[in-house]
């Protein structure tokens, strides 16, 4: 201010206010608001903070207030701003740790923010780098983004906190929590009320809590617990502590949070604070495998009651990796601003104990309490698991929002050269958003997917076709957004790239690869052979060189194959294998029969021999007696009876077949096939027949015998082989074989 313009009541003034009033310029946030909150600025006054301009108004309450994010009314931005921001971190799989960062203004369109993923953590230990969290640190003058993630297991430090100058390329900074052990921190140390040492630190979170930063973090402390599936599972405990200093990347010692039970596995919490200044908690209930929320009203040292269970259908289905999502919206008749609370989370197991990864959310229709639908899947196009989603557009700090949008903009459109990711399609018709530089592909046998492309993300991405099956394919329906119709193999292997054309406003295929049956010619499989002796697998193409494959890894010997004894079990004879005798060799195939319950069959188990003539024989592995050295040996199941008259049921879980050996035969025997199904065989041996009658029940038309019909019962044992064919009239075809 100066003298002149206090001295002159006329000069020249702004919206009402003088000119003198217009000012002053705050060096931080903190100072601004402080001077809110003492009176020091009157109604009308424009201030400044970090080169972002607002009005002091008395009316700007709740989220219209520049300062909600501390709980204090009376600022408004000048100019407008985004009321959402969302940027979120992620790594993509259970493999690759990398943390990528997304852009979006929904929460659900979600463009690539960083070029380059940031790094893993120290030592590629299997838990480093994950668990991810971008945090912007008002206190710090330089580089305010920061990342805490996970370190890998045997370090020296406790955790890792990743400064980020731009979103960029991070420094990577060490991290203990103050304890007793070698390097000042308590991974390998045993906390108050542990019964092991902490040697698991997973899923560090940074929160505001009033002026300080504080460090949720969860420790394995407790026995281990025994899960839905049998396993043993580290039993986790949430545990809280004070950030000394965010610059120096300090702290105090961590307190265990009171949750639940000191012996109830739990891990992973988030925190946020509702209007009412009760602070509310999700955080996995790994024993159940489902979400909690919890509420306190002292975050740090109070206790936590249980509020409601997020989960999926009651099923084992597995929730992990719980986060808070705040987002704004906006009444379009009254303008009027409320604040919605999702808990987004990744389930990261199915009913299996197979890792899924898949986002989803609860959305509550109050605040953080609740009431909360049912989980909904976040289809945002992306692959992701335990990462956040930060709405930057709450934060008071003005620098926050210049950097995300600085940091978008420095982007500038560009992309990763080579393939970001690989994709399996789902095996049917399926709605998508393309990703920049990834392949969607589908793969086995009549595995295929319609797609339809839904909105333009990326610029480019390839369609692949990995199998050359005709079944397999992906149809790309023609719409608004893509040229179609393409179909991406259908017996060819084939890859096609799409490129987003600008003057269409489309995505078009517009490079495509083939080999195999209808593809192009360049690149064909022409020839396939096998070295026996190098055990090499060559493939002969029109163009491009040969392809080869040594197979002598498969048993880490120079044959390629396993030899075959009946004493070893093994199941694959070699040219040179012996089968009963030495004088004997078999070529080709054999399967050892076992019993229904997986032993080794025996002589109550008969075998089918096939010889080289095509006639059926009995009996065990070993039985060389109609071989003449050359043929395969094919054995199948018996499932052995001593019924000696009224019905027997085939049961395929049982034997392929049926060997009735009771007799002799006392009455009418009645052998049902009900269960026999289309193009399927079964065989019926009737040891001692003694002249009774045999009656079979199949299915549709009944027996149609070949030769003279059905053979008549006498002393001599009886030997049928059945054949169902399916037509307008189904039936099968019976024969005797012996």
């Amino acid at each position: 201010m100066t003298d002149a313009s206090e001295a002159d009541p006329d000069l020249t003034t702004i919206g009402g206010v003088k000119a003198f009033e217009i000012g002053p310029e705050f060096s931080d946030i903190y100072k601004l608001r402080g001077a809110i909150q003492r009176g020091d600025l009157r109604d009308g006054q424009r201030v400044f903070c970090n080169g972002a301009g607002y009005t002091v108004d008395s009316t700007a309450t709740g989220l219209d207030s520049a300062l909600w994010g501390f709980g204090v009314d009376g600022l408004r931005r000048e100019g407008g701003q985004l009321d959402n921001l969302f940027l979120m971190s992620a790594f993509k799989n259970q493999d690759v740790t990398a943390q990528y960062f997304h852009l979006s203004n929904d929460g659900v369109t979600l463009k690539r923010l960083n070029q380059f993923p940031v790094i893993r953590g120290a030592g590629d230990a299997t838990t480093g780098g994950r668990d991810s969290q971008p945090f912007w640190a008002r206190r710090r003058r330089m580089d305010p983004w920061l990342m805490p993630v996970t370190a890998g297991e045997g370090l020296e430090y406790d955790f890792s906190v990743y400064v980020l100058s731009a979103l960029g390329t991070p420094v990577n900074i060490k991290c203990q929590l103050q304890g007793s052990n070698a390097f000042g921190g308590v991974r390998g140390t045993t906390l108050p009320g542990a019964t092991r040492a902490a040697d698991l630190l997973w899923g560090p979170r940074f929160h505001n809590i009033g002026d300080k930063v504080y460090l949720t973090i969860s420790i394995r402390t407790q026995d281990d617990y025994t899960d839905g599936f049998g396993n043993q599972s580290p039993t986790f405990r949430p545990y809280i502590a004070e950030c000394l200093d965010i610059d120096a990347m300090t702290f105090g010692p961590p307190v265990a949070m009171n949750v639940g039970t000191t012996t109830t596995a739990m891990l992973e919490p988030d925190l946020t604070q509702a209007d009412d200044d009760t602070w509310y908690m999700c955080i996995k209930n790994s024993a159940n495998r489902n979400i909690e929320i919890h509420s306190a009203t002292d975050p740090i040292g109070g206790a936590w009651s249980s509020v409601t269970t997020l989960d999926l259908d009651g099923t084992l289905n597995s929730l992990e990796g719980s986060i808070w999502v705040r987002q704004v919206y906006k009444d379009a008749t009254t303008g009027a601003r409320t604040l919605k609370y999702r808990v987004h989370a990744a389930n990261n197991r199915n009913g299996d104990n197979e890792l899924r990864g898949v986002p989803v959310e609860f959305v509550s229709t109050g605040g953080p309490e609740g009431p909360y639908g049912a989980a909904q899947d976040v289809n945002n196009s992306h692959s992701m698991r335990n990462g956040d989603i930060v709405n930057v557009a709450l934060e008071p700090d003005p620098r926050a929002m210049r950097s995300l949008l600085d940091a978008a903009t420095s982007f500038a459109g560009e992309y990763p050269v080579g393939v970001d990711e690989c994709i399996r399609l789902p095996d049917e018709p399926h709605d998508f958003t393309p990703q920049q530089s990834c392949v969607y592909y589908v793969n086995t046998a009549g595995y295929a997917c319609t797609l339809t492309v839904e909105k333009m993300e990326a610029r480019r991405f390839w369609l692949a076709c990995l199998s050359s099956d005709a079944g397999t394919y992906i149809d790309v329906v023609n719409n608004s957004l893509c040229v179609g119709s393409t179909r991406i193999g259908g017996g060819a292997f084939q890859i096609t790239e799409f490129l987003w054309v600008d003057f269409l406003g489309k995505y078009v295929g517009i490079q495509s690869y083939a080999v195999g049956g209808g593809g192009s010619a360049d690149g064909v499989v022409t020839g396939v052979s096998f070295n026996s002796s190098t055990n090499i697998l060559t493939l002969t193409r029109s163009v491009g060189g040969d392809l080869t494959v040594d197979l002598s890894a498969l048993d880490g010997g120079s044959s390629g194959l396993a030899n075959w004894s009946e004493s070893g079990n093994n199941l694959v004879p070699t040219t040179a294998g012996t089968l009963g005798n030495a004088a004997n060799p078999v070529r080709g195939l054999v399967l050892e029969p076992r019993t229904n319950t997986g032993a080794a069959g025996d002589a109550a188990e008969l075998e089918l021999f096939r010889a080289q003539n095509g006639s059926l024989r009995d009996g065990t592995p070993g039985d060389t007696s109609s071989n003449a050295g050359a043929d395969i040996g094919h054995y199948t199941r018996m499932h052995s009876v001593n019924d000696t008259s009224g019905t027997v049921v085939w049961d395929r879980t049982k034997g392929q077949g049926l060997n009735v050996t009771g007799g002799p035969l006392t009455g009418t025997l009645t052998i049902d096939l009900s269960a026999l199904v289309v193009s399927e065989d079964v065989r019926v041996v009737v040891a001692e027949p003694n002249s009774q009658m045999i009656n079979f029940t199949i299915p549709g038309g009944g027996v149609k015998w070949a030769g003279s019909g059905q053979p008549a019962s006498g002393t001599a044992t009886l030997d049928f082989a059945f054949h169902r064919i399916g037509s307008s009239n189904t039936h099968a075809v019976g024969l005797e074989v012996s």
